[in-house]
C-alpha cells in the first residue's frame, strides 16, 4: 500500500497556517491523553510542550512546528484524530482518506518521509519514518525496535 505524502488539495501558502497549526496542535492534550497509555501519553504531551515553547520565537518557528507534527506523526490513531481536527478546523487542509497510511510532516511540509518502521507487536500502536537507514527506532510502549512495514507478520511475533 503505498504511502500517501504529497496531499495536493491544500494551500501551503495561507498566511494564518502557522498559527493555526499551533492552535490544533495546543487542543490535542487531551485526544493525547484519552488516546495513549498514561507514561506515553505524558511523554508526549511534554515533547510537544517544548517544540511549542520553541515555536514562540519566530526563528525557529516553522522547525518547532515541523518537529511537533513528526511527534504526533508517530502515534497513528493520533495522528488521524489531527488529522481529523485539521480538517474541521481550516479551510487550506483535506484529510487523506481513511484507512490509507500518510505522513502529516510529508503532506504538511513537503518533506518525502523516509521508510516506514513499525512496531511488530502492534503495527498500530506506534509508527516513525526512519531517517536514514542505520537508525534505529524502538517502540516505546513495547520496547521493541522497530520493523519495516513491509515485513510485517502475525501481531507479537
Amino acid at each position: 500500500m503505498p504511502i500517501k505524502n504529497k496531499n495536493k488539495q491544500f494551500n501551503k501558502e495561507d498566511p494564518n497556517r502557522d498559527e493555526q497549526l499551533l492552535q490544533v496542535i495546543r487542543e490535542m492534550r487531551d485526544v493525547i491523553n484519552a488516546t495513549l497509555e498514561s507514561e506515553e501519553a505524558r511523554r508526549l504531551n511534554a515533547s510537544l510542550s517544548q517544540h511549542l515553547s520553541r515555536s514562540k520565537e519566530p526563528a525557529f518557528r516553522q522547525q518547532a512546528i515541523r518537529k511537533a507534527v513528526e511527534r504526533i506523526d508517530e502515534y497513528p490513531l493520533v495522528r488521524e484524530q489531527f488529522s481529523k481536527k485539521l480538517d474541521a478546523e481550516v479551510k487550506w487542509y483535506v484529510r487523506p482518506l481513511s484507512g490509507d497510511p500518510f505522513s502529516m510532516t510529508g503532506d504538511l511540509f513537503a518533506i518525502d518521509p523516509g521508510q516506514l518502521m513499525v512496531c511488530p507487536f502492534d503495527p498500530q500502536h506506534y509508527q516513525r519514518y526512519r531517517r536514514n537507514a542505520r537508525q534505529i527506532l524502538r517502540c516505546p510502549h513495547h520496547d521493541l525496535e522497530l520493523i519495516s512495514a513491509p515485513e510485517m507478520g502475525e501481531p507479537g511475533t
